[in-house]
């Protein structure tokens, strides 16, 4: 629980800084090398601190079956390209304390799918922690209907579509795990969207990068949506292990709350009234869940 609560942390440093970075550069170029940093920095922490002393029933990725390779392929893109290129489109039309409210609705993807998919009963406490959540998401944007412009709304929009891989990312993790080492595990992730991203880089058409990309403030952005890149599935992989879908969800509800106060913190966002009570909402539904003793696959 506490890994899979980092990694709604990260999620929220990866949404602040890309929406600072997306002031000066295109979403393309922001992934291509937020993913080739962490993938690089995810692999020289293995071989340093996995190689030598790596379990010994633990596969080489010569070991990796057909199926393994498919299920890596598939998380990593879900949480990669197909969740980012979304979320980064949509931010360029909203804020990045909104994405993070309009995300709040990822638990109850999470859930609807796995009852879908899965046929995972649902017990009240859980059904009630999820109606919390939903409902702070409603509050918090219902003031906004009829003073929101159409970019809002279409942005508010893709951020939503986003939630879907991201949220068939978190079921195929819970599903199915390749038992690698983990930093290795969590490098071949974030290295398979690569390529992807190189090849979008390839086709557009619009390359005029801003010339400010040496400044201090950029770096240091880049730096931190790349190290928070590759710690996402390294603590999802940890987090995931023996925790029912539900309550992997419910974790997945601390991440507009991280997006909010890091938005606030370091883009001088505001939080107004009724995000707070979106917030607490959210805190309450997590808490209630919490005493739910059914955590545990």
């Amino acid at each position: 629980v506490v890994f899979l609560a980092l990694a709604q942390v990260m999620v929220g440093i990866n949404i602040v800084g890309s929406k600072y970075l997306l002031a000066s550069y295109l979403p393309g170029f922001i992934l291509t090398i937020r993913y080739a940093s962490a993938a690089i920095i995810l692999f020289v922490c293995h071989l340093v601190f996995e190689r030598r002393r790596a379990a010994k029933n633990k596969l080489t990725l010569r070991q990796l079956s057909g199926k393994d390779w498919q299920f890596i392929l598939a998380q990593g893109l879900c949480a990669g390209v197909l969740f980012n290129f979304l979320l980064y489109i949509g931010m360029q039309y909203t804020s990045a304390s909104m994405a993070g409210i309009i995300t709040s609705a990822l638990p109850a993807i999470i859930v609807i799918l796995s009852v879908v998919i899965f046929k995972e009963r649902l017990t009240r406490k859980s059904t009630l922690c999820l109606v919390l959540t939903v409902a702070g998401l409603v509050i918090i944007n219902s003031h906004k209907i009829g003073h929101t412009g159409l970019h809002l709304w279409l942005g508010g929009l893709l951020i939503l579509l986003a939630l879907l891989p991201e949220a068939i990312y978190y079921l195929l993790t819970s599903m199915y795990q390749v038992n690698l080492p983990l930093l290795l595990y969590a490098s071949i992730l974030t290295a398979c969207n690569v390529p992807f991203l190189v090849l979008w880089l390839l086709i557009q058409k619009h390359t005029n990068y801003h010339l400010n990309i040496h400044s201090f403030k950029n770096d240091f952005a880049f730096s931190m949506v790349s190290l928070s890149s590759g710690l996402f599935f390294l603590f999802c992989a940890l987090g995931c292990r023996n925790i029912s879908r539900t309550s992997a969800a419910m974790m997945t509800a601390l991440m507009p709350i991280a997006t909010l106060v890091l938005a606030r913190m370091f883009l001088g966002e505001t939080i107004s009234n009724l995000q707070f009570v979106g917030m607490l909402f959210i805190i309450t539904a997590i808490l209630v869940f919490a005493q739910n003793k059914k955590i545990v696959k």
